[in-house]
């Protein structure tokens, strides 16, 4: 009797049998294979948020070596790595791709300098870090007239096949068509002296708008926009930028435009811009009022 109770006890106190310890085995894998997939997830939408805001910098890079040199950088016919020209006069360091730095951005323009396209590595279509849907999730990446929708080229056709280069355009983009469309009509020349132009009417947070101001009489590399909720203090903005279109301050042009990122906490009512002096908080220029949802 008392081997029988000893018997029991050994049994008992032994380990894992070799069904537990595989139904455990199993267990942990499936769990490190969802962490991997969702860590995966992860990293590729970060990717794609990286490209946006570099395809942003470029372009308010281009846009301000436009308002010193009168033209864009010249690369007709074909796409070439973004021109080296830009650094580090108009931004610190041109960037790569977020995938692998050796890929660079891509750039192209016509031959007088006054249109230009940005785009990234297609590279990223072929090795499929960048499929239809990744494209069709940041609209702001999908130049209208590469969308395979010739019907409708100033607009992105969210249905469509959306071919995968992810272009942003110079100033008049929809003159780039492959067929169809008209160019929509130039934009409103900017008033006479000393202004401050922003968006009008409703933008949705989490967007950019563009933000312009003209004949600055003496301008200085820490003169700055920001944005404010109407009627608050000038030492209360809601995101800024200096006068290069960076948050390092730089060139010091007269007239510019500064693609403005919109911050997506911003609480949904009345905003405006506001150009300030020299790192202060005195306001020279005000623009109009827009609502932000």
């Amino acid at each position: 009797m008392n081997h029988e109770l000893q018997a029991e006890r050994t049994h008992n106190q032994s380990g894992f049998t070799l069904i537990e310890l595989l139904v455990s085995i199993s267990i942990i894998a499936i769990l490190a294979s969802v962490g991997m997939v969702v860590y995966s997830s992860t990293q590729k939408t970060a990717r794609l948020s990286k490209r946006a805001e570099d395809l942003k910098a470029i372009q308010a890079t281009l846009e301000l070596y436009k308002t010193s040199t009168g033209q864009y950088p010249i690369a007709v016919n074909n796409f070439v790595c973004i021109p080296s020209i830009l650094a580090p006069t108009y931004m610190p360091k041109i960037p790569t791709d977020p995938s692998d730095s050796t890929l660079c951005y891509q750039y192209q323009s016509d031959a007088s300098g006054i249109e230009y396209k940005v785009a990234s590595n297609p590279t990223l279509v072929t090795s499929g870090e960048m499929k239809q849907s990744d494209f069709l999730s940041r609209p702001t990446l999908v130049d209208p007239a590469r969308d395979a929708d010739a019907s409708a080229n100033c607009s992105l056709n969210t249905s469509g096949t959306v071919s995968g280069w992810a272009y942003y355009s110079g100033q008049t983009a929809c003159t780039y068509v492959t067929s169809g469309g008209a160019p929509p009509p130039p934009p409103p020349p900017p008033p006479a002296g000393p202004s401050l132009v922003g968006p009008t009417g409703t933008v949705n947070k989490g967007t950019s708008v563009n933000v312009s101001w003209n004949d600055v009489a003496s301008p200085l590399p820490k003169d700055w926009i920001a944005v404010f909720v109407v009627g608050s203090a000038n030492t209360n903005d809601r995101g800024w930028l200096y006068i290069n279109c960076t948050q390092t301050s730089g060139a010091a042009p007269s007239s510019g435009t500064c693609i403005f990122p919109l911050s997506e906490s911003l609480v949904p009512g009345q905003y405006e811009f506001r150009y300030l002096l020299n790192d202060g908080f005195t306001s020279s220029m005000t623009s109009g009022t827009f609502n932000v949802q």
